[in-house]
């Protein structure tokens, strides 16, 4: 199921766009979501990072170490199919079953956060949940209870951000992606 979440969370950053203009109705829903139109494309541009900094760099090993409470050392992710795609896996010292998983990828993507949800979603009717996250322009947390894995998608403009997280810990994991997003966010805030 983990090889499941990660390919569905690869094919949604890696491009897949909705047609905003015909929203598909929410997991659970008979009704269409509707569309957002208060925000320009000016607006959510000028949230969009100049500078798009790798994950890896924002996050470095030991910052990963301390949150998840067991060493890990970072991986730079590469992919042909993924050419834009900024991949930091955190492969832990130990590799047992009770090792920690984390992800982090950072993907410039103008699909809403909405459309990409309503993707990730579809068939799985997984739960999830709005986040307010200081300085995203959206977030959200997918959780998949089976597995114990945490996804938290959030939005910096034209950029997809993805903290995904398996501690054994549904709730650990989402306080541990929460601080990791904020650090991202801050690390590819437009203003610095």
């Amino acid at each position: 199921m983990r090889l499941l979440a990660l390919a569905l969370t690869a094919v949604v950053l890696t491009g897949c766009s909705g047609d905003a203009s015909a929203p598909a109705p929410l997991a659970g829903t008979s009704e269409p979501a509707a569309v957002e139109t208060t925000a320009t494309s000016e607006d959510i541009g000028s949230h969009t990072p100049t500078d798009l900094q790798h994950p890896g760099d924002l996050v470095p090993g030991r910052t990963a170490s301390e949150a998840l409470g067991e060493k890990v050392t970072t991986r730079r992710v590469e992919s042909e199919l993924a050419a834009r795609t900024l991949d930091c896996g955190y492969v832990p010292a130990r590799m047992d079953v009770d090792a920690p998983f984390l992800e982090i990828r950072s993907t410039p993507d103008p699909v809403s956060l909405d459309a990409m949800l309503r993707l990730y979603l579809g068939a799985d009717r997984l739960p999830h949940h709005p986040l307010d996250l200081t300085g995203a322009d959206g977030a959200e947390v997918v959780l998949e209870p089976e597995d114990d894995l945490v996804t938290i998608f959030f939005k910096q403009g034209f950029v997809t951000h993805a903290v995904v997280l398996d501690v054994g810990d549904l709730e650990r994991a989402e306080r541990i992606g929460i601080r990791l997003a904020r650090l991202v966010l801050a690390g590819n805030s437009p203003e610095d």
